[in-house]
Formats: C-alpha cells, structure tokens, sequence
C-alpha cells in the first residue's frame, strides 16, 4: 500500500538507486570496451566550462529530457495504445524511446549508443513508476531523479579522470 503522506516511499527510493547503478555498470562497461579500442566519447556540452556543464547536464537535460523523451512519448502511445502494462506495449515503448533518446545524444555513432543505453534505462524507470504511480507527476520526476544522479556520477568520474591525466609537474 502506497501512503499519500510520503513523498518518496523506501521501494522507490531502492528502484532509484537499482535503476542508476545499473545505468551507471553498464555505461561503465561501454566505456571501458571504448576504452580498449580508443574510442572518445565526447560530446559538445562536455567541451563547455564545469560552472556550465554542472547545471546544464545535472539539473536541467534530465528534466527535459526525461519530459521529451519518456513523458511526452508515453502519453502519445496511450492515446492509441489503451493497455500499457502489456507486454508489447511495455517492449515498444522501451525501444522507440530509447532509439529517441540515443538519437538525441548523437554527436558520435559510439555516443549515441551510449545514449540508446542510457535512454532505454531512463525509459524503463520512467515505465515502471508510470504503472505504480498511473496519474502523478512522480514518474517524471523520479526519472529526471535518476538520470540527474547518473549525469552527476558521470560529471564526477570525468573530473577524477581528468585530475589523473594531468600532469602536474
């Protein structure tokens, strides 16, 4: 039983979490095989000054991206789709979103799949919620939740990668 009193309840707090580790594991995965081969993942915010990229890609890019690439789609699919806890819904939604999602972090064909990755997570987060919380603002923003802890992990990381190829001699 979910209480209205609680704004976030321990199992979404726990789906959070599991959803941004997994997201976080299986980006670190892609990097590291980019790694091997190097390849660069690098996009035109990851160019721009941190006191830029820290807002930009922490508070403000998973809020929009989460309302155009989960919220906005998954709301057009239910207008034709009526059933949304069925399987093929649930499989067409995640694909086409996170094919969206991808495309929209397309700077590189290796960062775009970076993205669909990263995008097919999202979209599952964004799903889930949706079925337990149907007419609330919480799957959005548990989802731009999520996707801003994942970029803040990932703002972190790039800072220590950073700080360990300089050269401070």
């Amino acid at each position: 039983m979910i209480s209205e009193n609680s704004f976030l309840e321990r199992s979404d707090f726990l789906l959070i979490t599991r959803i941004s580790l997994l997201i976080i594991i299986v980006e670190s995965i892609v990097i590291f095989i980019y790694n091997s081969f190097e390849i660069q993942l690098e996009n035109e915010v990851s160019t721009w000054p941190w006191y830029f990229e820290l807002p930009t890609g922490v508070i403000f890019a998973p809020i929009f991206e989460s309302w155009l690439c989960q919220y906005l789609p998954f709301n057009l699919f239910k207008r034709f789709i009526k059933e949304v806890d069925t399987q093929s819904f649930k499989v067409f939604y995640l694909l086409s979103t996170g094919i969206f999602f991808g495309l929209l972090h397309s700077d590189t064909i290796w960062y775009m799949f970076y993205g669909l990755l990263a995008g097919l997570g999202f979209s599952y987060c964004f799903y889930r919620f949706k079925l337990i919380y149907p007419d609330s603002y919480k799957p959005l923003l548990f989802t731009s939740l999520t996707h801003s802890i994942v970029n803040l992990l990932v703002f972190i990381t790039s800072i220590i990668y950073n700080l360990s190829e300089t050269n401070f001699s």
